[in-house]
């Protein structure tokens, strides 16, 4: 049996994603029982738990957000779910997005989570990829 305490874990998700369906992220997050922070994309149910900008992240607790390509979401939205084999570039765009690498590296290095999603950060009309070369974290 593991006995060392579980670390904080941060769950990210994009709207827009055709390759990790919001389905599969929402149903992981609720799982782990996640919290949310107040300024988010939409309500996710069964996610009730709330956690505040700047708050400490302690062991065993785990943090959900969610990340909005308007434009990708739409499209996926309109297919009544036959998105087999699509690829709308979010996949791997998120992995690159500035705010979101931000996000990680404060939730590792600081222990505590930042509400991006506050300034309208996490949301993108359209894909902004940026060459991780070109990432600064401040």
């Amino acid at each position: 049996p593991v006995t060392d305490p579980s670390p904080p874990i941060l769950l990210q998700s994009a709207l827009g994603d055709a390759s990790v369906p919001p389905k599969a992220t929402e149903a992981l997050a609720r799982g782990f029982q996640a919290s949310m922070l107040p300024h988010r994309n939409r309500d996710i149910y069964g996610l009730n738990q709330t956690v505040y900008d700047k708050e400490k992240v302690s062991n065993g607790q785990v943090v959900f957000t969610e990340f909005l390509f308007r434009k990708d979401h739409h499209t996926l939205s309109s297919m009544n779910g036959r998105t087999y084999g699509i690829d709308t570039g979010v996949h791997e765009c998120f992995r690159r997005d500035r705010m979101a690498i931000k996000q990680i590296f404060h939730f590792i290095s600081d222990g505590y989570i930042s509400d991006i999603c506050q300034k309208g950060l996490c949301t993108h009309n359209e894909l902004t990829c940026s060459s991780s070369r070109e990432i600064q974290i401040t």
